[in-house]
């Protein structure tokens, strides 16, 4: 397995008039094929260099589980197979790094689409990419 970096390209420093920009924010996302070991890795990554390690798929499920109007939306999504809205997947993001008592995050299972994406960089200056190439 190969680990490559990536700088950021074509990021937001403004949000959209009713979104929140996070700008201090570190934000790293991990892109590869299903079952490369993203997970795994980047575990091992932000336990090493002191990052949140946010798993998109475990976000999710947590804001099903807590039966808010945003769960219940992404529910109905996941049970048609729809991808969810890039709104959805915004505000549950900003939602996990808000919380969060540090200000760098490791990001898995997003973005989905460029839409996501473009949601996400309105929010957050994207920092870098880590790919993971078999």
């Amino acid at each position: 397995m190969e680990i490559t970096t990536e700088k950021n390209i074509s990021l937001s420093d403004t949000a959209t008039k009713g979104e929140t920009v996070l700008p201090t924010t570190k934000v790293g996302l991990m892109k590869g094929p299903p079952g490369s070991g993203k997970s795994t890795q980047c575990s091992k990554f932000a336990a090493e260099f002191g990052f949140s390690h946010l798993s998109f798929g475990d976000l999710l499920q947590a804001e099903i589980q807590s039966a808010s109007q945003h769960g219940t939306m992404i529910e109905e999504y996941k049970k048609e197979g729809k991808l969810v809205p890039s709104e959805i997947v915004a505000t549950v993001l900003e939602k996990a790094m808000k919380k969060s008592k540090t200000n760098k995050f490791l990001v898995d299972g997003f973005p989905r689409n460029q839409e996501n994406l473009a949601k996400a960089e309105n929010i957050v200056c994207l920092s870098f990419f880590l790919s993971f190439l078999l």
